[in-house]
């Protein structure tokens, strides 16, 4: 079959643009994460794993399962090494002094849903974001990562290769728009529930 080779896969949308109002329900995964170190954290809906195509026509059926069962992406996330940018680096490469996070959590949902925990640094492009958010305003978030792309079916090819995730304006993942939490009295939603971190929970497909 007919496959495009990309060398970087960005899934942030810059073209359509549309309202999103967020599902209080996209929040019922997971631990307490407001953490005592008084820490930003970032958890919600981040991809999906769906033939389902995003707003940049892209279909990702069974590659987030595959991604998400890489035993070095666990022990990536352990060792705080799953670095992102405040947007995708025109350059595709993850730079330690443009980053504003990391990536702690991540985890495939029955309904195909991959949701996410990200906490802010104390580093410039954090303290960016942070002040975004505690502004009022809700960026989303945007997988980064290198793979091939069918040109008939749009469907991303199982040698797609996940580096991180990024904070973004306008994601392409339909409804991926994380919330925070721990920004003082602008936001006080904590969600609870089974979500834990730094550990993965893959939930198989019937």
């Amino acid at each position: 079959m007919p496959v495009q080779n990309e060398n970087i896969i960005y899934e942030s949308n810059m073209i359509d643009y549309f309202d999103f109002i967020p599902d209080p329900a996209s929040l019922e995964e997971a631990t307490k994460f407001l953490d005592t170190d008084g820490r930003v954290e970032i958890v919600g809906k981040f991809q999906e794993d769906s033939s389902r195509a995003n707003k940049n026509g892209r279909k990702y059926k069974g590659v987030w399962k595959k991604v998400l069962s890489d035993p070095s992406l666990i022990e990536r996330m352990q060792l705080g090494h799953v670095f992102g940018e405040l947007d995708h680096p025109l350059d595709g490469a993850t730079k330690l002094s443009r980053c504003s996070h990391l990536v702690t959590g991540l985890h495939l949902r029955e309904d195909g849903e991959v949701h996410g925990k990200l906490v802010l640094l104390e580093t410039t492009a954090g303290k960016n974001a942070k002040a975004i958010y505690k502004g009022g305003g809700r960026p989303g978030v945007s997988s980064r990562g290198a793979g091939s792309v069918n040109k008939l079916t749009n469907e991303v090819q199982e040698d797609y290769k996940f580096h991180t995730f990024d904070i973004v304006a306008d994601p392409s993942t339909h409804g991926a728009y994380p919330t925070p939490t721990n920004l003082g009295s602008s936001i006080q939603q904590i969600p609870m529930g089974s979500f834990q971190t730094p550990q993965l929970r893959i939930v198989k497909e019937d």
